[in-house]
């Protein structure tokens, strides 16, 4: 996957889309590209609003179409819960992190609409203390507290990254406070449900994960020497949609 294999698309154009749509959402402080090779490349100048990206090869007929949320804001999940209900498609959606439980409430809120859900590096409960204590550093020294989470979430030290707008202060802090407020409640009202966790995690603890999908009675599958953000693996883990 490349960036030049991205095309912006609208809301409207989504709702003209029908048979299976897998919609990628991504994880704090990252973008629609830690789902590629190219991860983290350069930074890409989005056309059109920006919002949804659909991959241009093919472009519409390719089954499922793949759709890339460009970065994951919890102000976001309304617009979002109400085009997929009033699509004429199924959804299966892949969540990375911030993006899994993003992707859990909307499978839960849509089970006529959503019929897969992938989480990859989720956990039971974020500290609400810690992730005040974040919005706090976000205030005061963003660029640090980024660093240290690019470092320990993609296990490689002094690497730079850019982005735009999944920086953010605001994005960043709605990010942090949905985290720290979310319970798993019910269990997902879908069967296909599937957890991939990094062996390596050091933000999302793999004991704590694998203990919530045995409870929820989620498929389970540790990806060998991955990080937080797993570099490979986990695309060949999707077939169950």
């Amino acid at each position: 996957m490349s960036e030049a294999s991205f095309l912006a698309i609208g809301v409207q154009d989504v709702l003209a889309l029908n048979g299976s749509v897998r919609l990628y959402l991504p994880g704090w402080a990252t973008d629609y590209r830690v789902f590629g090779d190219s991860a983290f490349a350069e930074n890409w100048d989005a056309k059109g609003d920006g919002t949804l990206l659909i991959n241009a090869e093919p472009v519409l007929n390719s089954e499922p179409v793949n759709l890339y949320l460009r970065y994951s804001d919890p102000a976001a999940l309304p617009w979002i819960s109400e085009m997929i209900a009033a699509s004429s498609a199924e959804w299966a959606l892949v969540g990375l992190s911030l993006g899994g439980f993003m992707a859990h409430e909307l499978a839960v809120a849509l089970p006529g609409k959503v019929t897969s859900l992938t989480m990859i590096g989720i956990r039971r409960q974020y500290s609400s203390a810690v992730c005040r204590a974040m919005q706090r550093q976000l205030r005061q020294d963003k660029d640090t507290l980024l660093a240290g989470f690019w470092e320990s979430a993609f296990g490689r030290p002094g690497r730079a990254y850019h982005l735009d707008g999944a920086c953010d202060e605001g994005v960043l802090s709605r990010g942090l406070a949905y985290l720290g407020a979310y319970t798993w409640g019910a269990n997902c009202p879908i069967d296909a449900v599937l957890c991939l966790h990094g062996e390596c995690d050091e933000i999302a603890p793999l004991a704590e994960a694998a203990d919530l999908a045995a409870t929820q009675k989620w498929t389970f599958h540790v990806l060998s020497n991955e990080a937080h953000i797993p570099h490979s693996g986990w695309e060949n883990c999707l077939s169950h949609d």
